[in-house]
């Protein structure tokens, strides 16, 4: 990977290439936690050199904003779009439109399977003017999980249409697929639609969207339209005649278009981001067959917590845009990975082959939804990406291509102005070298046990007996607990009180741990984190000393030496928890990233620590990584526990905590099998004896 970060680019464009503007890219998001948010444009600018114009960690600029006539009643909650390909600005535009509740954000209606759709021209203006809207005409409804998406092929805007009768997961149920071409303020079916059966996708890898995946324009007649479970077809824009294309090989090879997708006549081929991974399918428009996809390279190391997309510039060279729409880092912006590129490959048999890429600049930016002060909103949509030369009659013609030179960047570590969550968010997780053992100097617990789920049911191993003194229940708010006393079989309701905290909003606990006389919960929806005192019974928000982090627990969390231990994406966090006048605070995290073949989903991951007694020079947490099994049990019922024991030094700091040193150590790991009908996950790892020190 190119490591980057917020202030750190990689850049491979010789010294004295051209840095004049070229391309705009235009990018449209919708955002859920947004109140009347709608579809917005946000832009940025590609020299002729390749080079992504303005600073490292610069907010995307806000570039159109579209809106349906009424806005408080309904909102457009995504969107498809394509440029006129005459080198004009003219974007064609279908959103897809939601009713809206009182408070402005999306209706969720179970019952109502009608998707409404709204059509637009857009003038993108040179030069900065323009921004008119003109409608195009409504399309026909179409039940889920069907849709509408905007296309233009050889100077005209064509509306491709996927429907699917409801049951949709029904394996007699069909799929047809019409296009339509605008005449005036009207579309008009183009051809028959095309119906085939349609059966098995539900039971494929799971790779987001709807039962339409992407599609591509094959020169300027033909359109290439990808289906889930492996279904390619291709629409004659002439004679407008479906023909659906053989696949050479079994289905499992193959992996659906992304959104659109950007052939290149030279080479013969489709190239597509899926999440952060990019392929190439060898396509020749005559023939009826397509070859499986060929991998070129992974774009970025953030896998599913965000959204890619491709954007074709010019001949070999494109753009990829990245955002993060599901990452738990909390910054008040979100982060925008941006690179251009150039496709390499072999010329084989007179025809090109690629096979790999070569980086020209890759670079961070951030992304501001809303009006900035809601922290916690979130692009949730990345709708699409495309780009177009701005100025065209001012910029001299494209005659010499970017060209690689020799890669310059810093280390992230010597980025100055990287923020810590920023530098968690952003580390390469995937290090594939082999784990060293080494001795353990800490003193450890003898027993462990360990409680994992089965179906209805939950099962405990190795048994052994707390000492807690209380047990506490929640509801979906927090106006009052339960409270279970040791010998006792009744709970007890109790009120709670706040000074702070607004008790009355559901929550959706992510996390929670123990402390002296009170306990910590997780907020996963806000990422906010609250504190009980036991004697009181008073919630107190738990603030950051830094504006741009807040707290964020994963499953039963860990309370060690003044620090909270818990689960991460690709490792442990550790939050020093900070008392002052009063109030309570997180600091800035450690980050203790351990080896990634341990640790690839930590929500299959559960730990706790079996160092005995107070060490002061470390502690030793116990890691286990369940292996569910879904689908039909296998052959002879026996499932997977990954054991490793790491050791973590720690040192005191200036408040008298124990900080954690990184890097971790590895004391020991292991595999134990046992047998068990059905599927199993992971829930609780304790130790013999837990929680003598806590209420």
């Amino acid at each position: 990977f190119r490591r980057i970060a917020p202030g750190t680019d990689y850049l491979a464009i010789p010294a004295g290439a051209d840095d004049r503007p070229r391309w705009s890219v235009v990018v449209g998001l919708t955002a859920v936690d947004v109140p009347r948010h709608n579809l917005r444009l946000h832009r940025f600018r590609v020299a002729a050199s390749g080079r992504i114009l303005s600073g490292s960690d610069d907010v995307l600029e806000t570039f159109r904003h579209v809106a349906p006539d009424d806005v408080a009643a309904e909102a457009f909650s995504t969107a498809s779009a394509y440029l006129s390909n005459d080198g004009g600005h003219q974007m064609h535009l279908i959103c897809r439109a939601v009713p809206l509740n009182a408070d402005g954000r999306w209706t969720c209606n179970k019952t109502n399977l009608n998707k409404c759709y709204r059509s637009f021209s857009m003038d993108l203006g040179g030069g900065g003017g323009g921004g008119a809207v003109t409608p195009l005409g409504d399309l026909p409804t179409v039940l889920v999980p069907g849709g509408h998406f905007a296309i233009q092929a050889g100077g005209e805007n064509w509306v491709l249409s996927v429907e699917r009768p409801y049951p949709w997961l029904d394996e007699r149920s069909t799929t047809r697929l019409l296009m339509r071409r605008q005449e005036g303020q009207r579309w008009v079916l183009a051809g028959e639609p095309h119906e085939f059966l349609h059966t098995g996708f539900e039971r494929s890898e799971s790779l987001y969207g709807s039962i339409f995946q992407g599609r591509a324009v094959i020169g300027n007649d033909k359109i290439l339209v990808s289906l889930a479970d492996a279904a390619f077809f291709v629409f004659d824009c002439t004679h407008c005649v479906w023909t659906p294309l053989s696949l050479t090989h079994k289905k499992l090879n193959y992996i659906p278009l992304s959104n659109r997708s950007v052939y290149v006549e030279d080479h013969n081929a489709v190239y597509f981001l899926r999440f952060d991974t990019l392929f190439a399918y060898k396509f020749s428009p005559g023939k009826n067959t397509i070859e499986p996809p060929i991998r070129l390279d992974v774009m970025c190391p953030f896998g599913t917590n965000g959204y890619g997309s491709l954007v074709h510039l010019a001949g070999q060279v494109m753009c990829v845009v990245w955002i993060s729409t599901r990452s738990i880092c909390t910054c008040t912006t979100q982060h925008v990975m941006i690179t251009t590129l150039i496709i390499n490959g072999d010329c084989i048999n007179g025809g090109f082959v690629p096979k790999d890429v070569g980086v020209l600049h890759s670079t961070c930016r951030s992304l501001v939804v809303g009006d900035g002060r809601e922290t916690t909103s979130r692009c949730n949509i990345f709708c699409f990406s495309l780009s177009y030369v701005e100025d065209v009659d001012r910029v001299e013609p494209f005659s010499i291509p970017p060209v690689l030179g020799e890669a310059t960047y810093s280390e992230i570590e010597d980025s100055p102005n990287m923020l810590e969550c920023c530098r968690m968010f952003l580390e390469d997780q995937w290090n594939e070298d082999d784990v060293v053992l080494e001795k353990c100097t800490t003193k450890t617990k003898m027993n462990l046990f360990f409680i994992s789920q089965s179906g209805c049911q939950s099962l405990t191993y190795q048994i052994s007996i707390s000492n807690g003194k209380l047990l506490v229940g929640l509801t979906d708010t927090l106006q009052s607990v339960y409270l279970l006393k040791r010998g006792s079989s009744v709970w007890t309701h109790c009120k709670t009180t706040s000074r702070d905290a607004d008790l009355t909003e559901k929550i959706n606990i992510s996390g929670f741990v123990v402390l002296k006389r009170c306990f910590m919960v997780s907020d996963a929806g806000s990422f906010d984190c609250f504190l009980l005192d036991l004697d009181s019974l008073e919630w107190t928000i738990v603030k950051s000393f830094q504006s741009y982090r807040r707290g964020t627990l994963l499953g039963r969390s860990i309370y060690i030496g003044g620090f909270i231990y818990t689960l991460f994406t690709g490792g442990i966090l550790a939050f020093e928890l900070i008392k002052n006048n009063g109030s309570y605070y997180l600091d800035v995290p450690v980050f203790l990233r351990t080896w990634s073949k341990l640790i690839r989903d930590k929500n299959t991951i559960c730990f706790t620590s079996v160092s005995e007694g107070k060490s002061s020079s470390g502690i030793v947490f116990c890691l286990a990584h369940g292996y569910p099994c879904y689908g039909l049990p296998k052959i002879k019922n026996l499932h997977n526990v990954k054991i490793t024991m790491m050791q973590v030094t720690t040192r005191e700091t200036v408040r008298g905590t124990r900080e954690p040193v990184k890097p971790p150590r590895y004391v020991d790991v292991c595999t134990n099998s046992f047998v068990l009908r059905g599927w199993m996950l992971a829930m609780f790892l304790l130790y013999e004896q837990f929680g003598c020190d806590h209420c």
